[in-house]
């Protein structure tokens, strides 16, 4: 909570008479700061004021301030309820079954050395910020051992340290993507009417704060799918953005 507002109004009389100038005996002048008494109108207590436009004793005016900094706090925490939501459903394109995945909830043989990595990993980032980030590649030789589900979990913390910042609090700071997924998005805008052309699922993926880009390396090999690799990979260097690649 930030420091309350100073009340000039609630300092010592006689140092404040002393700056300014003393009017000619027998004139009231306009710069008389002879103390008023008046009625609170939060409590009702009379209390001494230089002004006539203050309307709160002390007291009640440092409760109405605290009451309005926890009416702020708790607009902006309901803000920050609805844009994780609206990151984790819809911007971050994170598959249902992940939406709880996080690096603490992995669990398994041998998963203790890559939860440390994951996490010194994503706190590289929000120390150090997405611009000139490391990349990173999570890969082991059998499927199941919980590669996607820390990648999302670094996602998972770096929205979450998003949100404690003070707001405006930008673009979901992660994407996810499969690369079946990507390759099949690419192949519907060859089809007439697509929705989308091929040159801007690229840039959405190259300009993403932090892509992870899951099973990497699955589909078939050909001079289509190593084009689109490099466009993305190549996008993302020249722009010095963080990659998360997750491969078998």
């Amino acid at each position: 909570m930030a420091d309350p507002p100073l009340d000039p109004l609630a300092m010592p009389i006689e140092p404040l008479r002393r700056t300014f100038r003393t009017p000619p005996s027998g004139q009231v002048g306009s710069n008389d700061l002879a103390p008023t008494v008046r009625s609170c109108d939060g409590c009702g207590e009379p209390f001494q004021t230089l002004s006539g436009r203050r309307r709160y004793c002390t007291a009640c005016q440092q409760a109405r301030w605290e009451e309005g900094e926890r009416s702020r706090c708790l607009e902006e925490a309901q803000q920050a309820g609805q844009l994780r939501r609206r990151w984790m459903e819809l911007d971050s394109a994170i598959p249902r079954r992940y939406w709880g995945a996080t690096i603490e909830t992995l669990v398994g043989r041998h998963v203790a050395g890559p939860k440390k990595q994951a996490q010194r990993y994503a706190e590289g980032l929000v120390d150090g910020g997405y611009q000139g980030g490391d990349s990173m590649v999570l890969c082991s030789h059998t499927r199941g051992t919980g590669k996607t589900h820390l990648a999302i979990g670094v996602a998972q913390l770096l929205m979450d340290s998003r949100l404690k910042e003070p707001p405006p609090w930008g673009r979901c700071p992660a994407l996810f993507a499969t690369a079946a997924n990507l390759f099949r998005r690419i192949r519907a805008t060859y089809r007439d009417g697509a929705m989308e052309s091929e040159a801007e699922i690229i840039e959405e993926l190259a300009s993403a704060p932090l892509l992870i880009l899951d099973d990497v390396g699955q589909e078939r090999p050909s001079e289509h799918t190593r084009e689109t690799y490099y466009l993305v990979i190549n996008g993302r260097y020249n722009g010095e953005r963080p990659l998360m690649l997750t491969s078998n």
